[in-house]
């Protein structure tokens, strides 16, 4: 039996990840305590980055055949998305216009780079 460092109970080895480094080669939280950590983790990762980019929950579901770009956050039908294999939708995160306008700051930046590094441009 292994005592849970964040609950507290005493569980058996099996409900406790590997750890290789560990004296005992197990983590010192219970799964089920890493799991809850996770999760809260991702929720507030997904928050803040939605701030950041001032993109935030809609009240409304979306129109079927829509999507919400995430980083212009405009509501767009889904042909104006990328294929995207292993989105949930099949369709990019961004739109098309957002992906190009990266695209293009990239490219910008790695002639600049190029430039600066003593390489001619043309």
């Amino acid at each position: 039996m292994k005592t849970c460092t964040k609950c507290g109970a005493s569980k058996d080895p099996a409900d406790f990840y590997a750890h290789l480094r560990a004296k005992d080669g197990l983590q010192s939280n219970c799964k089920a305590c890493m799991r809850e950590a996770s999760k809260r983790r991702g929720k507030a990762l997904t928050a803040a980055h939605r701030a950041a980019r001032g993109v935030h929950l809609l009240a409304a579901p979306l129109a079927p055949g829509h999507k919400l770009c995430s980083v212009c956050g405009a509501e767009k039908v889904l042909e104006e998305f990328y294929f995207h294999l292993r989105a949930d939708n099949g369709r990019a995160a961004r739109c098309r216009d957002c992906a190009k306008q990266a695209g293009k700051r990239r490219y910008k930046e790695a002639v600049a780079a190029h430039i600066a590094q003593g390489g001619q441009h043309g």
